[in-house]
């Protein structure tokens, strides 16, 4: 019966050790496909933590970033303007200190609005309409925003 109990055991962990290894190799050909300039790789997971935090960092997104995480921006620009404006956000750039929104709305004044609720957040020093323009149709308002993100 022992025995048995032991050879079910030995399958098992035979099993788990080459499940253990497939999920090595597929994070491996993960890392390989992700960084094909990978000369030497030890710890592919380690090494891919580190080489996303470095990306980051060049494009201003690290977790201790003088200004912020993205995430933070997306929640603010959430929080502050409400869901019964007529509002929708087109395109949202995050580039180094500088957010742009592009969007569309039914008035120069709800631009002006969203603006003005902008403009008090602590992660922007300044907010710019950058072009609101009638669409072709005439029916809704194209426009940009600009905000500098401050510095913390």
């Amino acid at each position: 019966m022992v025995s048995l109990l032991l050879a079910g055991m030995w399958v098992e962990y035979g099993f788990l050790t080459r499940q253990y290894d497939a999920l090595g190799e597929a994070v491996r050909g993960i890392y390989l496909k992700t960084f094909p300039e990978a000369k030497r790789i030890v710890d592919p997971l380690g090494q891919m933590k580190i080489a996303l935090n470095e990306a980051s960092k060049e494009a201003g997104w690290e977790v201790s970033s003088a200004r912020g995480l993205v995430i933070d921006v997306l929640k603010d620009i959430s929080d502050r303007i409400p869901k019964a404006l007529e509002m929708r956000i087109t395109r949202l750039l995050i580039e180094g200190d500088t957010v742009r929104i592009t969007g569309r709305t039914d008035s120069f004044n709800t631009v002006n609005d969203i603006k003005g609720r902008l403009e008090p957040s602590e992660l922007y020093e300044s907010v710019t309409i950058s072009s609101a323009t009638l669409d072709q149709a005439g029916k809704a308002i194209q426009f940009e925003l600009q905000l500098k993100r401050a510095r913390r």
